[in-house]
């Protein structure tokens, strides 16, 4: 359901169909995306990242002399990699490339993304590495916004969501606007890093995604991934958040792109979001 009001200033009542800036939610959808290309044979979990990267490669160092990140650290943060978050680019502002982005050049506002800590060794919440994620199916898919739209959108029903970054004037008319500090944003902030941040979604897309999810886990028809898929992205990985680093959970689990509550026996999936003037939340 929808509830409230499009902006601070009145305006339209919010229905569930309104749009907001998914942020991190971004995250679940390049999970599942992830997914269907493992099991299209596009991609492998356990194989090194690099193997799946034609455009671009990870550059080695001394934190990956030892071992090389792989698809299940990304997915799961615990490749290494940096950058925990993106914080967006004013509305009129040049955009980089995903290539400027993962190197840190030509107007990127954030530092190269790297491993900078041996992969398998700590969790450490990384949008840098879904961009790498972003980069590799991009590669290996011919375009990330088709793949998903394809592969994870289509077969869910959830057809308002996207990627459109910068947002045009047909969807931000359908959109909340934006609010900060009890403000509302001139217009939204721009978020190419599209695997982590860049996703436009709204109340019943993600109800959709949920039920997909667990009908994927339940073997029943309306599911987008094969059972056992959906198994390993329920299933706690090694290592695990930190309690700290969650507050919501004295013993938290990290999925393949999503937080699981109680790791010893999950029974319950989640994901936040956090971007300039949205917040957002998804549980199943």
């Amino acid at each position: 359901q929808g509830f409230g009001v499009a902006s601070e200033g009145g305006g339209e009542p919010l229905g569930p169909w309104c749009l907001f800036q998914g942020a991190s939610l971004s995250k679940v959808v390049t999970a599942v995306a992830a997914l269907r290309a493992v099991e299209a044979g596009l991609l492998e979990l356990d194989a090194p990242l690099n193997d799946a990267l034609s455009s671009w490669s990870i550059p080695d160092n001394a934190f990956t002399e030892a071992t090389t990140p792989t698809l299940r650290h990304a997915l799961s943060h615990g490749a290494g990699f940096n950058v925990p978050s993106f914080f967006g680019y004013l509305s009129g502002s040049a955009l980089p490339s995903l290539l400027d982005i993962l190197d840190g050049q030509s107007g990127a506002i954030h530092p190269a993304i790297r491993v900078s800590q041996e992969p398998g060794t700590d969790w450490s919440y990384s949008g840098g590495g879904y961009v790498v994620v972003q980069q590799a199916l991009e590669d290996r898919t011919g375009s990330y916004e088709g793949w998903v739209r394809q592969q994870v959108f289509v077969p869910a029903g959830m057809w308002g969501s996207g990627f459109q970054q910068p947002a045009g004037p047909g969807l931000l008319g359908v959109a909340a606007t934006g609010n900060a500090n009890g403000s509302d944003l001139g217009a939204p902030r721009i978020y190419p890093e599209l695997a982590a941040a860049g996703l436009w979604t709204n109340a019943l897309d993600l109800a959709r995604m949920v039920l997909a999810l667990q009908r994927s886990l339940a073997g029943e028809p309306g599911g987008i991934l094969a059972p056992a898929t959906a198994q390993a992205m329920m299933t706690p990985q090694s290592p695990a958040p930190h309690f700290f680093d969650i507050g919501l959970d004295p013993s938290p689990g990290m999925g393949l792109g999503v937080f699981l509550v109680n790791q010893s026996l999950p029974k319950w999936f989640w994901h936040t979001g956090e971007n300039l003037g949205y917040t957002s939340l998804v549980v199943g």
